[in-house]
């Protein structure tokens, strides 16, 4: 072989070796730039996460908020069925007062009649 193929061949190696390090070094900073992307999508998560659970103890305690009130509106709807039939118990002892009441006038207007 000639000394010129040898140094032309020479030189294709150093080209290639050359153009593989640039790729190589392209390929290290996109990968960087991935590490990068991905620890930043990994923090994100993080904070979704800690929403998330966040979220879930909120939703918790309205639950136990909405059982509490479901006690109270049961324990009222109850009282206002007791206290209607105490209404009604009194609606009826009234009536029947009124009716004594009517019963006793009538007597008494009666009586005083036949004094006079």
């Amino acid at each position: 072989m000639d000394e010129q193929k040898i140094f032309s061949l020479l030189h294709d190696i150093k080209v290639t070796t050359d153009n593989t390090q640039a790729a190589v070094i392209k390929i290290d900073e996109r990968l960087s730039t991935i590490e990068t992307r991905m620890d930043r999508l990994e923090t994100r998560m993080d904070g979704l996460e800690s929403r998330m659970d966040n979220l879930e103890s909120r939703i918790d305690n309205i639950e136990i908020g909405m059982h509490s009130l479901e006690s109270r509106v049961d324990t009222l709807t109850q009282m206002v069925a007791s206290n209607t039939e105490q209404l009604n118990t009194l609606t009826k002892q009234t009536a029947q007062t009124d009716t004594d009441v009517f019963i006793l006038k009538k007597a008494f207007v009666a009586e005083h009649k036949n004094e006079n």
